[in-house]
């Protein structure tokens, strides 16, 4: 036994050096490869490197070699093998590739040099500086380089923040954006950012789009960006609380402070962000500075209330009737600051229809498109009432809810098995005015196609420019349907 098991191990072993030995040679051939062979054999001959990982070690002058082709695609393949290699002496020449006119190759340099943990001064900055380009997918490979590298934020974030006060805000907008997708791993790096006075408001704004995620970051906020003397700060820290949400509570006495300042814009944000908080302890501070005669602050005040006390349901009504009866108004803002404020307080079907019933029920055709457009601008958020609406009884609410959807447009797809029944069903009009949103919605309503060609012989057709689609239906039976490039013949 004891001999068998030696042999074993010795074949073990000896297999262990032959495939080292394959291996080898593989890897002269295919580095030679990369500058012998045709264009494609040439680009095999990066992936294969790559799928040799560690073992390739031997091909690295090759390979860094292949990262000053004129083919982007062997530039970029060579940079993915060179870091799944992983040699350091590739970092100079990677570092030079991070200026690359392709985006493709820029971004697999930058992953690689993530990959190869570099940590220095000179591949930080490269890679940093990338962090505003303009193609998304070489931003996220800044992002996830730098979670990657695990670098020093005392490097990283004097470095994000002088790539923020030099750019315009534009562009400090996709650094920003960048920053953002990197979910909870950015949030040490956006409170360091927040100490820095140039940097505070560029944070403020990353932290805002990352929402309750970002929920690490309120005592940052508290600390450095709530007491800041500039007023644009104290209402992006405002308005970044709002987005955090309840996680948020801890500085509801912070936020009432504000409710004094001497900026209305700030005042108001104070007041959306203790609303989306929803802490109690808030509403008779909100209650003080409330003004019937502020048509902004009054809304947001009705809305913050109503928020604050979710089992009051005289209070939600009350506040949907106020909001409702702003659905008309001529300033755009404050109708759709209105209809986002119903909508977030989520009110139940037997709230919100007496509510529209009543301001649609004075409302002349111009005051009642506004309603209309009003709501239909919350898009996705308004599916929900709508859909439930087209299952009304009452065809002058299924009406109005078609109406509402032909205006979301594409973001109304959910609601297409809704329209479908009512295609199917006797009502002419509401056919028509079904078809209309099919033609709004584009190609993610073919479902809806069979429905609206087949039986009977009801003239029709809906047409929506914007996504060239037409739907149609003679009185002689002949059917199309056309979503451009691409022809259907049913």
């Amino acid at each position: 036994m004891r001999l068998g098991s030696c042999v074993s191990g010795l074949m073990v072993v000896a297999l262990g050096l032959l495939t080292n030995i394959a291996s080898a040679a593989d890897v002269k051939q295919l580095a030679a490869a990369l500058s012998t062979g045709s264009p494609a054999e040439r680009q095999a001959a990066a992936d294969a490197l790559a799928d040799q990982g560690y073992t390739a070690q031997e091909a690295v002058p090759q390979l860094v070699g292949a990262l000053a082709s004129s083919d982007p695609e062997l530039r970029w393949r060579a940079a993915r093998a060179l870091g799944v290699i992983g040699s350091p002496q590739a970092l100079p020449a990677l570092r030079k590739l991070t200026d690359d006119a392709d985006a493709l190759v820029r971004a697999q340099a930058i992953f690689a040099l993530g990959r190869l943990k570099a940590a220095d001064e000179d591949s930080l900055k490269a890679i940093i500086a990338r962090l505003t380009d303009k193609e998304s997918q070489v931003r996220r490979a800044c992002v996830r380089a730098l979670a990657m590298i695990k670098a020093d934020r005392k490097v990283t974030v004097p470095l994000v923040v002088k790539l923020l006060e030099d750019s315009d805000p534009q562009v400090a907008m996709r650094a920003l954006s960048a920053i953002a997708e990197g979910g909870a791993e950015s949030i040490p790096a956006l409170n360091a950012a927040l100490a820095h006075p140039e940097a505070r408001y560029w944070a403020c704004l990353a932290l805002s789009e990352m929402g309750p995620q970002a929920k690490d970051a309120v005592e940052g906020l508290k600390k450095h960006a709530l007491s800041d003397e500039r007023p644009q700060v104290r209402l992006q820290a405002a308005i970044a609380l709002a987005e955090i949400g309840p996680a948020a509570q801890p500085a509801v006495l912070d936020l009432i402070k504000l409710l004094g300042d001497k900026f209305e814009s700030v005042r108001n944000a104070a007041v959306f962000a203790l609303g989306r908080i929803g802490d109690k302890t808030a509403a008779d501070a909100i209650a003080k500075v409330d003004k019937p005669t502020d048509l902004y602050l009054h809304m947001l005040s009705t809305w913050a209330l109503a928020r604050m006390n979710p089992g009051d349901k005289q209070r939600l009504k009350d506040a949907v009737e106020q909001l409702a009866s702003r659905l008309g108004d001529k300033d755009r803002d404050a109708a759709h600051m209105a209809a986002r404020a119903i909508a977030e307080l989520e009110p139940p079907a037997d709230v919100i229809r007496p509510a529209m019933e009543k301001v649609m029920a004075g409302a002349d055709a111009e005051t009642a498109d506004r309603i209309l457009t009003a709501y239909a601008s919350l898009g996705a958020r308004i599916l929900p009432l709508a859909i439930d609406a087209l299952k009304d009884p009452a065809a002058t609410r299924r009406e109005r809810a078609l109406r509402i959807l032909a205006k979301v447009g594409p973001e109304a797809a959910p609601a297409v098995p809704e329209l479908i029944g009512i295609i199917q069903g006797n009502d002419a009009k509401q056919k028509t005015e079904a078809l209309f949103v099919v033609g709004a919605i584009g190609p993610a309503a073919s479902a809806a196609v069979p429905a609206a060609v087949a039986g009977d012989r009801i003239q029709f057709e809906a047409t929506d420019p914007a996504h060239d689609l037409r739907i149609s239906k003679t009185v002689d039976g002949a059917r199309g349907y056309r979503v451009d490039p691409a022809t259907v013949d049913l």
